[in-house]
C-alpha cells in the first residue's frame, strides 16, 4: 500500500476576475458583473511606463521589468474603470494599485484617499 501527502503547489496569490469583482467593491462599493469585466498580463520595462500613471519615484521602487495585471470595467454610468496592479514575479505578491475612472488616477495603492 501506498500512502501519498498532497500539499499546496504554489502560494502565489491570484489575482483574477473574481478577486477584482471582490476588490472594486471593497474598495469603491461598486457592483460587478464577472462577464463584463476584461483584463490582460504584459511584462513592461520601467521605460515603458507613463510617468503620469506611476512616477519615476514608485517606478524605482519596482523590479524592472514590471510583470502587470490590467483590469477594464465600464459601469452603467458608462464610466470606464481600470485598474492596473503589479505583481512580484517570483511570489505573486502584489507590489504596487493604480486605480484610473475615465483615464484619471482617483486612488494609488489602498493607503490613499478614494475618489469617485
Amino acid at each position: 500500500m501506498s500512502h501519498s501527502k498532497k500539499k499546496g503547489t504554489s502560494n502565489h496569490w491570484f489575482y483574477d476576475v473574481t478577486w477584482f469583482k471582490e476588490r472594486m467593491f471593497s474598495v469603491f462599493g461598486k457592483v460587478v458583473p464577472t462577464d463584463d469585466v476584461s483584463y490582460e498580463s504584459i511584462l513592461f520595462e520601467r521605460e515603458e511606463i507613463d510617468e503620469e500613471i506611476i512616477t519615476r519615484e514608485d517606478l524605482n521602487q519596482l523590479p524592472n521589468p514590471l510583470l502587470t495585471r490590467t483590469f477594464m470595467f465600464i459601469d452603467e454610468k458608462v464610466e470606464e474603470w481600470l485598474l492596473m496592479i503589479v505583481i512580484d514575479e517570483h511570489d505573486g505578491k502584489l507590489l504596487f494599485e493604480i486605480w484610473m475612472k475615465n483615464g484619471k488616477v482617483v486612488l494609488i495603492n489602498q493607503d490613499d484617499n478614494k475618489e469617485s
